[in-house]
């Protein structure tokens, strides 16, 4: 018996290109559905660590933590984008100092002399890890006054371990306290830490 088989390559290949293109979008917009059922749940566990690792004041500051599908181009597979619209966002990670106009918290009605001093005083160290020779690390550090037991500033220390509190009070006495937030160390305290002039 012979058997005889003819195929259309030119429409095999036709059909073929509508069934990838068919299946590629059937797959993009399960992909897409998928991540975005994630993406609620993504969102409030990112401001969830941002509020445990820093002191949030204003909870429209934990709202600007966003996480989005992004789907728009049609030759790629759908991705999830997280992050913030603040530029700083990540430097309790990293590390850094923020610079330029800032606005100056000031309690009450403080004269020019008060202004001045309050202004030039300043707290400034270093965090490093104890090895040979000693390694500068990131890590959150707090000011508490020792004159009334508040927490008055917080900040991290950049990369190479340097931390500064600016815009303190002179007349009073202060302890510095470093947390390891990765939870291998113990906190590290320095107390009885008068503020000294900025250079």
């Amino acid at each position: 018996m012979r058997i005889s088989v003819q195929i259309d390559s030119a429409a095999a290949q036709a059909q073929l290109r509508r069934w990838g293109g068919e299946f590629r979008v059937k797959v993009k917009k399960a992909v897409s559905r998928a991540i975005a059922s994630e993406a609620v749940e993504l969102k409030q566990d990112v401001r969830s660590h941002v509020a445990s690792q820093m002191a949030v004041v204003k909870k429209s500051f934990l709202k600007g933590f966003t996480a989005k599908v992004l789907d728009k181009d049609t030759n790629r597979l759908p991705a999830l984008y997280v992050g913030s619209r603040i530029p700083w966002s990540g430097m309790h990670e990293t590390g850094g100092q923020i610079a330029g106009r800032m606005l100056i918290p000031l309690n009450g009605r403080v004269g020019r002399k008060r202004f001045k001093a309050q202004v030039a005083e300043l707290i400034v160290g270093t965090v490093k890890e104890k090895g040979q020779p000693d390694q500068p690390v990131v890590r959150r550090v707090q000011l508490i006054s020792e004159n009334t037991r508040v927490l008055v500033a917080e900040t991290w220390s950049d990369t190479t371990g340097a931390y500064r509190f600016e815009l303190i009070d002179p007349a009073q006495r202060y302890t510095v306290v470093s947390y390891d937030h990765k939870q291998m160390y113990r906190a590290v305290i320095a107390d009885n830490l008068h503020p000294e002039m900025m250079p």
